[in-house]
């Protein structure tokens, strides 16, 4: 039977009819069937260091429960960390309540969304959450957005109580410690170190560190010292941004001694401790101090050697004395006593100084 060309074309609008309507129901109806909507706040603050907590929730919207259902997040920086509780669903069911005012009505299901910050973090950041169904061949997906603002000071460690020895005897360990604290809003995590001098040992080489807002914890390190003297530092390391920075403190200077034993020689080495430990202790003044010092020492020393001088020697009465300004002779004075005048003979009684212009 032939069509003609009316036939014909009556043909071919009934096939557009059909499978036009057939193709885009089909491309519609993964959606309509099939749909979900996920609810999160707008932005969310945090601090440095700070672990949080975003309550979110998730509505079936379609005709069907959603099988094998997960949730993910995108768009946080490579060291924030983060958890959803729950991220996956066997079946995402279509709940329904009633209530007077509103009559039948679905019901979301909640999740919670936790971000910990780290300690160095700052700035704005869009977050991404995905939700995605891999039972049906429509593999449903939605997504929604919240802005994460990242604000506040920073974790910054102190150090304190640096603890050293007294006397450190070389080529023997001695313990050293220090006192790390976090006194800002946030939890502080880095590494501390304690730096030695050239050819002195530490051990452990570091120390990982991390302590909530208020905590702090003692660190404590086994040093060897060698025979050249030099400084401990302390020192923690810490992240902020993109950048480490870093907390430090000092020491004085440390001497190392020998350590001296055998009867009779115990004291000389105490002497030696004694006297390394002094010098040692001066070199932690200012040099305006030292200076001071040794001026006084010099002055006491010259008043003492002038007055010991003066009166420390015998003096000889026919001793001459000669100044810048002239010359001065010491001149005897004799006198008769009785007993010169029998036996005849003068006899010294006393002597004096007198200025003679030559």
């Amino acid at each position: 039977m032939k069509l003609g060309r009316i036939g014909t074309f009556w043909l071919i609008l009934f096939a557009i009819g059909i499978i036009l309507p057939m193709a885009v129901i089909s491309q519609t109806s993964g959606t309509y069937w099939r749909n979900f909507r996920m609810t999160v706040p707008e932005e969310v603050s945090a601090e440095p260091g700070q672990t949080l907590t975003i309550n979110a929730s998730i509505l079936n919207t379609g005709r069907y429960w959603l099988r094998d259902f997960n949730i993910t997040l995108e768009g946080l920086p490579s060291d924030y960390s983060y958890t959803v509780t729950p991220s996956h669903w066997d079946e995402l069911r279509i709940l329904r309540d009633w209530n007077p005012q509103d009559g039948v009505f679905k019901v979301p299901e909640s999740f919670l969304i936790t971000i910990k910050v780290p300690a160095g973090a700052s700035g704005l950041h869009a977050v991404t959450v995905n939700g995605t169904e891999h039972a049906s061949m429509y593999l449903v997906s939605n997504t929604t957005q919240f802005v994460l603002k990242v604000s506040g000071e920073a974790a910054k460690p102190e150090i304190s109580d640096l603890s050293i020895p007294e006397v450190v005897y070389k080529g023997e360990a001695f313990d050293v410690s220090y006192r790390i604290s976090n006194p800002v809003s946030g939890e502080l995590a880095g590494t501390g170190k304690l730096l030695v001098p050239e050819n002195w040992a530490a051990d452990p080489a570091n120390r990982s560190v991390t302590l909530k807002t208020n905590e702090s914890m003692v660190l404590n390190f086994s040093v060897t010292a060698a025979s050249n003297v030099g400084f401990l530092t302390a020192v923690v390391e810490y992240p902020y941004g993109n950048e480490t920075f870093n907390v430090t403190k000092e020491s004085g200077s440390v001497i190392p001694v020998d350590r001296i034993t055998g009867t009779g020689v115990t004291g000389l080495g105490d002497l030696g401790t004694s006297v390394s430990g002094l010098f040692g202790g001066l070199q932690s003044y200012s040099p305006l101090l030292i200076t001071i010092i040794v001026v006084i020492v010099l002055v006491i020393a010259w008043i003492v050697w002038s007055v010991y001088g003066m009166y420390g020697k015998k003096k000889r009465p026919d001793k001459l004395y000669r100044t810048y300004r002239g010359h001065w002779i010491r001149a005897s004075v004799l006198t008769l006593s009785s007993d010169s005048e029998k036996n005849k003979r003068p006899q010294l009684s006393s002597w004096g100084l007198f200025q003679v212009s030559l």
